[in-house]
């Protein structure tokens, strides 16, 4: 059998307006977050185009309707994308990304900051060291999710069965 790691990200959208088929839900590949032989009959070509890595049009597709203010949680290693918005409006969505310290989305974004910022001096303490770079990617994480877990608390949620 295949091995199944566990995820090293999670996103989260949420929608600012009901998300329907006229403004574009948010549509996946069901499962493929795993590797391919872990489905019967599934090999490198079942979720993707081995040579360049594009979607299977084949795979089947779900997509999520959603009311405003909803939470989609789903890996980051899953295959979505936001389908066509047809209607006269916009589709305001928060999407939000947690993930391993190591990991780089490299399929949404070419890298973790521009240029300029590889180059600014902000980045720099007072003695020259550019540790502040690591503190400004991940600025206060642990005070801000220790602060989402006490409001879900206050909510009369047990975080601990999350």
């Amino acid at each position: 059998g295949s091995l199944l790691l566990p995820p090293y990200g999670l996103v989260m959208i949420v929608p600012f307006v009901d998300l329907d088929e006229t403004n574009g839900p948010t549509e996946f590949i069901p499962g493929s977050n795993l590797p391919p032989t872990s489905v019967e009959g599934g090999d490198a070509s079942y979720w993707h185009d081995p040579a360049d890595g594009t979607a299977n049009p084949d795979a089947a597709t779900v997509s999520l309707e959603a009311p405003r203010g909803s939470a989609i949680f789903f890996d980051i290693r899953t295959t979505h994308r936001g389908k066509a918005n047809t209607s006269p409006t916009a589709r305001p969505i928060l999407y939000a990304s947690y993930f391993r310290e190591w990991f780089i989305d490299r399929v949404n974004f070419e890298g973790r900051h521009s240029q300029l910022w590889h180059k600014s001096e902000e980045t720099k303490d007072s003695v020259g060291n550019n540790r502040l770079k690591k503190l400004y990617s991940r600025v206060d994480s642990r005070r801000y999710t220790k602060m989402l877990e006490d409001i879900l608390i206050e909510r009369g949620v047990d975080i601990s069965t999350l």
